[in-house]
């Protein structure tokens, strides 16, 4: 089992851009991605070869007041980057994925996500 802190993820609305006709990865997605794997590379040597359960709670941007941002992302809108981030680095593919049980966590500083990853049975 692995469990992973990581950034506050990118809504899927806001994963592709258009750009001369063309449908682009956005630069805030890709900055995210970046980030992600920056550090789930540190686990890299814990790469799952077999089917994966994943266990993601969605931490809320905390306000200035202490409580939950009322501009937090849909739970599903987080997965899409996120799983595509770790592909290669965690698992060898998004298809390895068999469960995924999501939720939302309380409010933190700045929001963020942690993923844990386990073998699935």
């Amino acid at each position: 089992m692995l469990t992973l802190q990581l950034p506050y993820p990118v809504s899927m609305n806001k994963i592709w851009r258009v750009y001369k006709g063309r449908q682009v990865q956005s630069k805030e997605a890709t900055r995210y991605k970046n980030e992600v794997k920056y550090i789930a590379s540190k686990y890299k040597h814990n790469l799952f070869f077999e089917d994966v359960s994943l266990i993601i709670e969605l931490q809320p941007k905390m306000t200035i007041r202490g409580s939950a941002s009322k501009t937090v992302i849909d739970l599903d809108n987080c997965l899409k980057a996120t799983l595509d981030a770790l592909q290669g680095i965690i698992f060898q593919n998004d298809n390895q994925v068999k469960r995924i049980y999501l939720y939302y966590g309380e409010p933190v500083i700045n929001g963020a996500l942690l993923v844990t990853i386990e073998k699935y049975e």
